[in-house]
């Protein structure tokens, strides 16, 4: 199985995937402040899940950054939008500090 990675520089970009394909999204994170990447928009139809990691930087300094590391598998033909927001869980109400948004278009 082939694999797409991302990152923040593919903010905003389309990108064409297979079905089967592994897509690895990579977005600096430092959750010692609260803020967290989460999904914002998928459609599961033609994106799973498969996992979300945190990988702290290298030296582990307490509060350091990292990143997290998104694990999705394209499932079906077909055009949709990925759409991530780094926030708080507490602050729900508030606009998201940042956003990642691709387009993705899975054929064959």
């Amino acid at each position: 199985m082939s694999e797409v990675t991302l990152t923040a520089a593919d903010n905003g970009k389309s990108i064409r995937v297979a079905p089967g394909e592994k897509l690895t999204l990579r977005l600096k994170e430092n959750p010692s402040t609260g803020f967290r990447w989460t999904v914002d928009i998928s459609n599961n139809e033609y994106l799973t899940l498969r996992s979300s990691d945190y990988i702290p930087d290298s030296g582990g300094v307490p509060g350091g950054g990292g990143k997290r590391v998104f694990i999705f598998e394209a499932k079906r033909i077909g055009n949709f939008r990925l759409s991530l927001k780094l926030g708080r869980e507490w602050e729900r109400d508030k606009r998201p500090a940042s956003r990642f948004d691709v387009s993705i278009h899975v054929s064959s």
